[in-house]
């Protein structure tokens, strides 16, 4: 089925309680402070969207696709998480939660995700390929397989964090030592 196209549809601060909104993308739409209790998003893509502090308790996000869009201060906990099924490509996701959610295989590719937290989420084999992670916290997550190549600003404890099978770019996975309390020295 070929989606719907809607462009610059402006959503700001919109109750969506009981909407549906399937096989459709959103070219530049305005969600900014929008509440979703109710509301489901099945096969969609936001392209190049504002989603700053969307209020997505409650909402149903099913293969869904943010591509270039602004997502600052989103709780995706609060979402129905056991529809949850997104992915994120070129998007600004500062100050997101992701925390023990399940994530398995999601992309998060060549983002700017600063100040988030996937602590105790399952990541195994998600995509953080060329995605800034300065500040943002992973405790206890598991990033088994997960791809951070070309990633940067990220840090991780492996200690507390699985990492087995992960994908790492040097110079940044020099990181990984920093709980360790080693002395790197140059030749």
């Amino acid at each position: 089925m070929r989606p719907d196209i809607v462009a610059q549809a402006d959503f700001h601060s919109a109750d969506l309680a009981g909407r549906s909104f399937e096989d459709v993308v959103f070219w530049k739409g305005n969600f900014a402070s929008t509440k979703w209790r109710g509301a489901s998003c099945v096969n969609a893509v936001f392209d190049h969207g504002d989603f700053t502090l969307a209020n997505v308790a409650d909402g149903v996000f099913r293969d869904v696709r943010f591509k270039g869009c602004k997502l600052v201060g989103v709780d995706f906990r609060k979402c129905r998480t056991a529809l949850l099924v997104i992915a994120f490509e070129d998007c600004l996701l500062d100050m997101c939660l992701f925390d023990r959610l399940s994530l398995a295989g999601t992309c998060f590719r060549s983002c700017v995700a600063r100040d988030c937290h996937f602590d105790g989420a399952d990541l195994q084999r998600a995509d953080f390929h060329g995605t800034d992670l300065e500040r943002s916290s992973f405790d206890g997550a598991d990033l088994r397989h997960a791809d951070f190549t070309g990633a940067k600003n990220y840090a991780i404890d492996p200690r507390h964090t699985n990492v087995q099978g992960a994908a790492f770019s040097l110079p940044e996975a020099i990181s990984l030592l920093a709980a360790f309390d080693v002395n790197l020295r140059g030749e």
